[in-house]
């Protein structure tokens, strides 16, 4: 009801952002964009390829998992040099 009540005031996403962004700036709150190779590193450590995994019908090597963590390391790297992904 309160929110309804503060749509038809005229207030936007926009102004409620600016609110939030005020908001944390009083509480000193550092925010920053997180790089996708904290994200990936995450997944990796996790594990991606695990030993049941077969491709073309046969069983992966012990090498796969390190490619993947070489491969996806430089994409993230990759995007990060890449303005657009930013």
């Amino acid at each position: 009801l309160v929110l309804t009540r503060l749509s038809h005031a005229g207030y936007t996403p926009l102004s409620f952002r600016d609110g939030e962004v005020e908001v944390l700036r009083c509480l000193e709150w550092k925010l920053r964009a997180i790089p996708p190779i904290h994200v990936v590193g995450y997944f990796l450590s996790k594990g991606v390829v695990f030993e049941t995994d077969s491709w073309q019908g046969r069983r992966l090597t012990e090498k796969i998992p390190k490619y993947v963590k070489k491969y996806a390391k430089f994409f993230c790297n990759l995007t990060l040099q890449e303005y657009a992904f930013q």
